[in-house]
C-alpha cells in the first residue's frame, strides 16, 4: 500500500460521498447474503438464488444511474460494446458484495423494466493502487 493519497484526506472525500448520495439517492432496501462463505462460488452452476440468505438493511440510500453514457464508463473502468448498464452508487457502509440485491418503488423504476428488484453482478474497482474512495456497482434486474 503507498501513502499517496493521506488517510484523512481518504476519510474526508468518503464522508463527501456519503453526504451527496444522502441528499441525491433513493431511498431502497439494500438485501446482502451472509452465507456466501458457506457455498461453493466457484461452482460451475453458480450460486443459486434459493441458496442464499440475506440480512436486509431498510431505508439506504442510493444513487441509481439508469442510462450512463459510454464516456464516463470508460473513465470508471468498464469497457461494454452494446449494452449499457445500470449504475448504482452506495455509501461507505454497509459493504456491498456480489449477489447482493436492492428493492425500489415502483415509481423510481423505468418502464423498461418489469421489476423492482436488481442485483449487483459486478464491482467497480477504481484505478488506483491502495484505497478505493467510491462504491460504484453495475445492476442487472434480479431473477429469482
Amino acid at each position: 500500500m503507498s501513502n499517496a493519497i493521506p488517510q484523512a484526506t481518504v476519510d474526508a472525500i468518503r464522508v463527501a460521498n456519503d453526504v451527496i448520495i444522502e441528499i441525491n439517492g433513493q431511498t431502497v432496501n439494500l438485501f446482502i447474503p451472509n452465507n456466501l462463505d458457506a457455498l461453493d462460488t466457484n461452482s460451475i452452476y453458480g450460486v443459486k438464488p434459493s441458496t442464499l440468505t440475506f440480512t436486509q438493511y431498510p431505508n439506504v440510500k442510493v444513487w441509481v444511474e439508469w442510462n450512463p453514457d459510454m464516456k464516463r464508463l470508460r473513465k470508471l473502468g468498464f469497457y461494454s460494446e452494446e449494452q449499457l448498464p445500470i449504475i448504482a452508487w452506495f455509501k461507505s457502509t454497509p459493504d456491498v458484495v456480489l449477489h447482493s440485491y436492492i428493492q425500489l418503488q415502483a415509481q423510481y423504476v423505468p418502464a423498461i423494466y418489469d421489476t423492482e428488484e436488481f442485483e449487483v453482478v459486478d464491482l467497480f474497482l477504481g484505478k488506483m493502487q491502495d484505497m478505493s474512495l467510491f462504491r460504484p456497482a453495475k445492476l442487472a434486474p434480479r431473477r429469482v
